[in-house]
């Protein structure tokens, strides 16, 4: 505000300065998303490689076509057409014509195969090296040819862009002669689809992982395994009390007898309501005896 009041310079012109008018802002924004693009399609070309299929129909070609795809590497052909390699850089006049005998352009049949192919996929058609890299690091390690031919025949700039755009046109022609699509590595509808996968995956994840961390914080117990066993039963206070009580009978006589259980609630001691009669007729019987013993005397 200061720096405005004191110097005569409008809005416009201090956007222009600071390179913030809409218009910058607007290119910068479609910089950025273009940037993001990019390196979301090199990851989504480095986790497919030009053998492989997500069409479980088609898994049975895979192998076929890998071998066919690692043949490639064995003709330098293969990187010499259907687009022009471009000469190598800081050859002498004799080196560079004797280049020229060994790379005369593109063969004829490179040339057919470019015709049937096209139209290109978009990610072909309009070639992107930068796009590629991750892929190309896989293929290195997987094809060793691959890394001897690139070692002759590329570059740098333009040459080395040439290479690789015409292996992958090859890449692509192989796997369209053994039933796989291109369009499932090189088109846009592809990676779009692919995109929009990724994000659906990862919705989900995270929202089982918020669903998880809401049961954690409730507390909620995970449900038992069906092969728990059940509990055991305990006796309630009631039972205990009846197997520790006497069972009361009546005898005939009107005498009351009783069983008691023990400790362990499986054995049981008679005890006898009519004893203490017993012992009482037992010594009037006695003192009778002894009257009639001293009558008789």
């Amino acid at each position: 505000n200061k720096v405005q009041a004191a110097l005569p310079v409008d809005k416009e012109m201090l956007q222009k300065l600071t390179l913030t008018t809409p218009e910058m802002n607007a290119e910068r924004q479609k910089m950025e998303e273009e940037e993001a693009r990019r390196e979301r399609v090199q990851q989504l070309l480095a986790n497919i490689m030009p053998w492989e299929t997500r069409d479980a129909e088609r898994e049975i070609l895979v192998e076929e076509c890998k071998l066919a795809i690692l043949n490639l590497s064995k003709h330098p052909d293969t990187f010499r057409g259907p687009y022009p390699l471009p000469p190598l850089p800081n050859t002498s006049h004799n080196e560079q014509e004797d280049e020229d005998e060994k790379e005369a352009g593109p063969s004829p049949e490179s040339l057919l195969k470019l015709a049937k192919l096209e139209p290109l996929p978009p990610l072909l058609a309009e070639f992107d090296l930068d796009a590629h890299v991750g892929l190309i690091r896989k293929l290195l390690k997987e094809d060793p040819m691959l890394v001897e031919q690139q070692s002759k025949l590329s570059g740098a700039g333009d040459r080395e862009w040439t290479f690789w755009r015409n292996y992958f046109f090859h890449c692509a022609f192989t796997r369209y002669e053994a039933g796989l699509s291109p369009d499932e590595i090189w088109s846009d509808d592809f990676i779009s689809v692919q995109e929009a996968q990724e994000e659906e995956r990862e919705e989900t994840i995270t929202f089982e992982s918020l669903e998880q961390e809401q049961q954690e914080n409730k507390g909620e117990a995970k449900p038992s395994s069906l092969f728990d066993s059940p509990p055991t039963p305990t006796a309630t206070s009631s039972q205990a009390e009846k197997a520790g009580t006497t069972m009361m009978t009546t005898t005939a006589d009107g005498s009351t007898s009783g069983a008691s259980s023990n400790d362990e609630g499986t054995d049981y001691e008679m005890i006898g309501g009519g004893e203490d009669n017993d012992s009482d007729a037992a010594e009037l019987d006695e003192l009778e005896a002894e009257i009639a013993r001293e009558l008789q005397d």
